[in-house]
């Protein structure tokens, strides 16, 4: 009997022990086995830098545009001065082959208000006189003022040089408007006023220099700069100073 009970016993015990691998699945079991030609991920150290070396942090991320803001003067060639102020926004597109200078494009936009106040004479035969002498002779006077406003894209050429100190030089082409009055009172005429709307072309030119004083900021100076505007009576030498701010 006992022998009997032992038979009946001996495959319940090698079921249970089998159970754990037979409850494994086929999808089970594929999902446990790594694929085909797949390799363990290990993490490889860098290699030690060369002798007298050590690396540093990356420098962070620029896009290599400016925005500027700058002031000067606006000396109108015969027809006054002023202030004039300036936005310029700028970016870097220095081509491959370039190993010296820099090229960046501009778009400037400026304003400017200047005024001018004119002598009106006439010319006059001075009697009793020979050979014949002519004299001027005052007959009133003229105020002229106008509102310039004049946005152009440019062209910049940088050479850097030590320091953070560079040369450039720019020239564009662009759309000037001005809004012109004039004043006139007159012997034997009175007084007239005459307005003009004019829309014209801007030629801009300039030679000038740059600091950098930090990685964002950089000093601009341009003491040779003119704006020769076609259609108007308003070209002018404009020097100025300004500040730009790397984004």
């Amino acid at each position: 009997m006992i022998r009997s009970a032992s038979k009946a016993v001996l495959p319940c015990l090698v079921l249970a022990l089998a159970a754990p691998a037979l409850a494994q699945t086929p999808a089970r079991r594929a999902a446990a086995k790594p694929a085909l030609g797949a390799t363990e991920r290990a993490d490889v150290p860098l290699p030690p830098p060369p002798a007298g070396t050590a690396r540093v942090a990356a420098a962070p991320a620029s896009s290599g545009a400016w925005l500027g803001l700058s002031v000067g003067a606006f000396a109108a060639f015969d027809r006054g001065q002023s202030v004039t102020g300036q936005v310029d926004y700028g970016f870097e597109r220095t081509p491959p082959g370039w190993s010296r200078l820099q090229l960046e494009w501009h778009l400037v936009a400026a304003v400017a208000r200047p005024s001018a106040d004119t002598q009106l004479t006439r010319t006059e035969l001075v009697a009793a006189s020979f050979p014949p002498a002519y004299r001027q002779v005052p007959t009133g006077s003229e105020h002229a003022t106008a509102l310039v406003a004049e946005i152009a894209p440019t062209a910049r050429l940088r050479l850097p040089l030590s320091s953070g100190f560079a040369l450039f030089t720019d020239a564009g082409v662009g759309i000037v408007q001005t809004i012109e009055k004039y004043e006139r009172n007159e012997t034997f005429v009175g007084t007239s006023t005459t307005t003009k709307n004019v829309t014209g072309l801007s030629l801009r030119t300039a030679l000038g220099l740059s600091v950098d004083v930090g990685e964002r900021v950089r000093l601009v100076f341009e003491p040779l700069a003119f704006d020769l505007l076609l259609g108007t009576d308003y070209s002018a030498f404009t020097p100025n100073i300004g500040v730009a701010y790397r984004l």
